[in-house]
């Protein structure tokens, strides 16, 4: 499994998550609406969790690898063996 693939479908969701979190906090805050507020709390949690999951990816890709004898090649993203 490759990460790259897994770090751009989940940063281009979460980089919306923010924009739109942030928008909608900003717009609640003016109009004095909560359920605006709200809902961009909940984007914002969104965007942190999908940005966990990409660091936690490649955490845990490394941790197998290593266990597995191997040496983890951050630069390809491929657990080498030798």
């Amino acid at each position: 499994m490759e990460l790259i693939p897994a770090v751009v479908y989940l940063a281009i969701p979460a980089a919306l998550c923010v924009a739109a979190g942030v928008l909608l906090i900003v717009t609640g805050l003016r109009s004095r609406a909560r359920a605006k507020q709200v809902i961009g709390i909940a984007l914002l949690i969104v965007a942190s969790l999908l940005v966990w999951r990409i660091v936690a990816s490649e955490f845990w890709e490394v941790a197998n690898c290593r266990d597995a004898g191997g040496h983890y090649d951050y630069a390809s993203s491929l657990c080498v063996h030798y």
